[in-house]
């Protein structure tokens, strides 16, 4: 991509594209949704899954190789990812800068879904959906990519998927992503469940604060409560289904004692630049309920040395 006068961006190379039209995807199944040779960057990832899905809608597993790396570069569960989960009583879409997502009530519980980070690659690529559920889905898929030179960083990911949720005492700090080298910190994805507490006491655990040290161990960045690292404040106020440039908020809901909430940090921030490594840590907070939670932190890789 290059850039013309206003900063807009246009593209060097023209666009390519793998398609999936009206394809089952079985429980237990992996279906390939683009197996690339050569160099590139894929631009934008896009699943649609038709009415009837049931858990695969949001519980399916998306993965993303590159360079023959082993194991993937990144996996994460569509739910988690793009904050669907708890959201199926919703009829609405939600956005940012580098996704979209929606979910159809009335549909019978139809999704869609879009990713658009650049996903540079240099000898190959790898993109697959995983049913882990026992229901079967119909999906239609189209991955965009194009064949300008790549630039020298690789998208990365640490996560928890719903499936293996993980339990978090008040107590208790978790690190959510421990990348090595240098690079940026691009995404994060969040969705939570309070253990116990009524109204706004049932989602205590947003009051967590999300701190990032580099490989000194010099704080990068550091936030006041979770709300406040997706850009909104006092628990959303109860909003949901709803997206800004830099973030996206699904099912926000007390009685459920549940939240689903992203934030675009390469939109945002121009990622959270960290040097020798990175350590992100969800920090404890005394006296919230303790919570079950999934994540996705996606993170670019640099490659090649950063002109001084």
């Amino acid at each position: 991509m290059t850039a013309l006068l206003g900063g807009v961006p246009v593209a060097t190379a023209p666009p390519l594209i793998c398609r999936q039209e009206g394809v089952t995807l079985a429980p237990g199944q992996t279906l390939v949704l683009a197996d690339l040779a050569g160099a590139g960057t894929i631009r934008q990832v896009f699943i649609a899954i038709g009415s009837g899905g049931g858990k695969a809608a949001y519980d399916s597993v998306l993965a993303v190789t590159t360079d023959g790396r082993k194991p993937e570069d990144w996996r994460a569960d569509l739910g988690t990812l793009f904050t669907t989960h708890f959201g199926q009583q919703l009829n609405a879409q939600w956005s940012c800068d580098h996704a979209h997502a929606e979910v159809n009530r009335g549909g019978g519980g139809a999704a869609g879904y879009m990713l658009t980070l650049p996903q540079p690659f240099r000898d190959g690529a790898r993109v697959v959906l995983w049913n882990p559920t026992n229901d079967p889905a119909t999906v239609w898929t189209q991955v965009v990519y194009d064949r300008a030179d790549p630039a020298p960083v690789r998208l990365r990911g640490t996560s928890a998927t719903w499936t293996d949720r993980v339990t978090i005492p008040d107590t208790s700090a978790k690190v959510l992503a421990a990348p090595a080298g240098d690079g940026w910190l691009a995404w994060l994805s969040l969705v939570g469940m309070g253990r116990s507490g009524d109204g706004d006491a049932a989602l205590g655990w947003l009051e967590r604060n999300l701190r990032c040290t580099d490989g000194s161990g010099e704080l990068a960045f550091e936030t006041t409560g979770l709300e406040d690292t997706f850009g909104a404040s006092f628990y959303y106020q109860g909003r949901q289904g709803w997206g800004t440039p830099w973030s996206m908020v699904g099912a926000v809901d007390t009685s459920r004692r549940v939240a689903a909430q992203a934030v675009d940090l390469l939109r945002l921030y121009g990622g959270i630049r960290y040097r020798g490594g990175l350590t992100a840590t969800l920090m404890p907070q005394p006296h919230a309920p303790a919570h079950l939670m999934s994540w996705v932190a996606l993170f670019y890789e640099q490659l090649e040395p950063m002109p001084a």
